[in-house]
Order: C-alpha cells, then sequence, then structure tokens
C-alpha cells in the first residue's frame, strides 16, 4: 500500500473513529437519563433478569441490519465479505445517538472507504437503506388495523401481514433486485423483532395481554418507530415514539406502562448497541493482504 492510501485510511479511521466515541458520549449521558426516569427500587427483579435476557436478541437484530446492508452492497455491485459488513456496521451503530440522524452514516462511509470499498456505492446505499427499511415498516401497518377498525380482527391482520409482505418483496425483486427483496425481509424481521421485545416488556410489566392485544401493540411500536426515524432531528427516535404510541395504544395500555416500557426497550437497545460495538471491534473483517488487494482496486 502506498503512503498516500495508507495516510488516507488512517484518516478516514480517524474520522469514523471519532464519530463513534461522540455516540459513547451520548449514549452514556442517554443511559443515565432513562436510568434516572426509572424508579428502580419500584421495579420488580424479574423485570430487570428479563431485560437482561432480551439483550442477546437486540444484538441479534443489529447483526439482521448488517446482513441487510451487506446485500444493498451487493445490489450496488460491490460483494462484501460478511464479516466485514458486520464489523462497519456494527462499529458505526453508536453514532446514530448523537443528534443530527447521519453521523452513524458518515462513520460508516468513512470506515468503509478506509477498507477500500468504493465511495460511490456506499452513499448511494444509505438512501436504499432508508428508504427499504421505512417502506419494511409500512409493510407491517396491517397489525395496527383492529385497533383503527376494531371489526377486523388480529389474525386477519396477521394474513393481511402476510399478503403484504410478500407483495412487498415482489415488488422490490421487479425494480431493484433480487438481493434488496432478501435485504427487505431482513428489515421486516427486524422490525418485527423490535415489535416483540417491546410487546415482552409491556406483559413484563405486569401487564397481561391476549393474543390480539399483542399484535397490535407490536405494529404500534413499528408505527411510532417509523415516526422516530423520519422525524428530523430527532436522535434514536426521542420524544416521537412515545406521543404516537401513546396516540395509538392510549385506550388499550396504560401511560405509565406504555413509557415504561419504552424506557427499558430503550435502555435494552442501547446495552445490544455497545454490546455489538464491542464484538464488531474484536472482528477482523479480512487478511490484510486481501485489504490491499481492495485498495489496489480502488
Amino acid at each position: 500500500m502506498s503512503t498516500k492510501a495508507s495516510w488516507r485510511r488512517s484518516l478516514l479511521n480517524a474520522v469514523g473513529g471519532v464519530l463513534s466515541v461522540a455516540g459513547i458520549v451520548y449514549v452514556a449521558f442517554r443511559m443515565k437519563g432513562y436510568w434516572a426516569s426509572v424508579d428502580v427500587a419500584a421495579l420488580d427483579r424479574s423485570l430487570w433478569v428479563w431485560c437482561a435476557v432480551l439483550v442477546p436478541l437486540g444484538v441479534g437484530m443489529n447483526a439482521l441490519l448488517a446482513l441487510a446492508w451487506r446485500d444493498l452492497l451487493l445490489s450496488q455491485g460491490v460483494p462484501t465479505r460478511r464479516r466485514l459488513a458486520l464489523a462497519l456496521y456494527g462499529r458505526s451503530q453508536l453514532a446514530k445517538y448523537v443528534p443530527g440522524n447521519i453521523f452513524h452514516f458518515a462513520s460508516r462511509q468513512a470506515m468503509g472507504m478506509s477498507e477500500g470499498l468504493p465511495a460511490a456505492p456506499l452513499a448511494r446505499s444509505v438512501p436504499l437503506e432508508l428508504g427499504l427499511i421505512c417502506f419494511a415498516a409500512a409493510l407491517c401497518m396491517p397489525l395496527i388495523v383492529p385497533s383503527l377498525v376494531p371489526r377486523i380482527g388480529a389474525w386477519l391482520s396477521v394474513v393481511g401481514l402476510g399478503l403484504t409482505i410478500t407483495v412487498g418483496v415482489l415488488v422490490v425483486r421487479r425494480f431493484l433486485s433480487a438481493v434488496a427483496g432478501r435485504a427487505l425481509l431482513l428489515h421486516v424481521g427486524y422490525l418485527l423483532a423490535s415489535g416483540a421485545m417491546f410487546v415482552s416488556l409491556v406483559r413484563a410489566s405486569s401487564l397481561p395481554l391476549g393474543t390480539d392485544a399483542c399484535f397490535i401493540v407490536a405494529g404500534a411500536y413499528v408505527a411510532a418507530w417509523l415516526a422516530g426515524l423520519v422525524t428530523p432531528g430527532a436522535p434514536a427516535g426521542m420524544g416521537v415514539r412515545e406521543l404516537v404510541l401513546i396516540a395509538l395504544l392510549g385506550a388499550l395500555v396504560s401511560q405509565p406502562v406504555l413509557l415504561l416500557a419504552l424506557v427499558l426497550t430503550r435502555m435494552v437497545g442501547i446495552v445490544a448497541d455497545g454490546i455489538t460495538w464491542v464484538i464488531a471491534l474484536l472482528i477482523r473483517p479480512h487478511h490484510p493482504k486481501d485489504r490491499d488487494h481492495a485498495h489496489s482496486l480502488h
């Protein structure tokens, strides 16, 4: 590798690292705020145990997002090793907590370029990823229909969910590519797992929910997640998701339980993101010779 290429790679790594460190600082403040908002003494110990059980699920959900991003790069003509995608995605995710909602993308762009990935496809993957995950969230909306039209049962909404996902994948495969369709499925899996996590924390907060209500709550969480994502300037959807959840579920779940479950979901997510970051740091993306070869191609 030439001196110029080595200097460029070091600079890009430094940019990505600075953004990740900024994310760690914001995460620390965010976690402190969440902890202060919870009456720890009043919560049953089993609830904390359940939160700990959910953390590995959160780490696995992050892996789904990383693999979806890898598929999107492949759809742009950039085959990427699985472990490289996991490493880059995991190392950049903490920067999403920095206000602005763009710094994890900037961090990933910088670190990806430092590993020899071409700049243009990396940049194109950002709007593609955002558009696809928003589309995936929209496909999950049949789950909340029973809360708006009570005559439609929850199981019918599940059938609707299956149909919309099937049609959505076919549309993406038709107009984008087969690997983009696979990325859409991974995004849907991530969102449904997120909804299931939230439902489990609502139930763990001493609120029994029937099967029908569980589907509605999961769908409402995905809707709230989407609202938080598309709202400018709301880091990790802060404030927006609470408002949407209260609007959609106020008649079904008490506000204190909703807010507690959401705070716990955020705490689980932050811990999972932190563990993902540590794992990503430990991943050796590829053999140094492979990286030098990639640089020689660009």
